[in-house]
């Protein structure tokens, strides 16, 4: 049985893109928070089935809005890292988020 699991920071990186994207347009960030949670679904059917980027973790594209969702796999478990623009400097991003990996 697959154990998802969260950084503290994975939820509130997603508010913080869903109240910025909601101030550009109104219900864009609800649509970006579904387009979210259909990464994660995506992601647990599919968990070595997207690009490994740096150290065992691997990154799902949310192609409408650029954004990436991070996340390590470690036997069958998931772990979810962040969401992050894809304009960032990801190697600092994750680098904070992974500092030991």
């Amino acid at each position: 049985m697959t154990v998802v699991r969260y950084l503290p920071e994975f939820w509130p990186d997603v508010a913080g893109a869903v109240d910025w994207l909601e101030s550009e347009q109104p219900g864009l960030g609800s649509e970006f928070a579904r387009a979210v949670l259909s990464a994660v679904g995506v992601v647990l059917d599919h968990p070595h089935g997207f690009t490994a980027v740096s150290g065992g973790v691997r990154r799902f594209v949310i192609r409408k809005f650029h954004f990436l969702v991070f996340y390590e796999v470690v036997d069958d478990d998931v772990l979810f890292l962040g969401v992050v623009h894809e304009s960032r400097d990801l190697s600092a991003w994750l680098q904070r988020r992974r500092p030991f990996a």
